[in-house]
């Protein structure tokens, strides 16, 4: 796997080249590679924890009880007995 300065830099690149799912393409395209590596389906959870705004209480943007719905959706019609799961 690439350094995380060599994936900024093709996400930089896709950005230059004027694409507007370059954030996207990128995420897929590693995500399908730990797919294809550990054969195991893969979810990515993500907050906007890096977004620091002093009027979200920390745990709007933490991982709670609020969220076994979203990974229920994300895990449904999984077949799998076992994922790599990201967050």
């Amino acid at each position: 796997m690439p350094a995380w300065s060599e994936i900024l830099g093709e996400v930089q690149a896709h950005i230059n080249a004027q694409d507007p799912q370059a954030f996207d393409k990128v995420r897929r395209k590693y995500l399908a590679a730990l797919t294809a590596h550990t054969h195991r389906d893969t979810i990515l959870y993500a907050s906007k924890w890096t977004d620091i705004d002093p009027e979200i209480p920390p745990d709007a943007i933490s991982i709670a009880d609020a969220d076994m719905h979203g990974f229920m959706e994300a895990c449904y019609e999984v077949e799998e007995k076992e994922l790599d799961l990201i967050l």
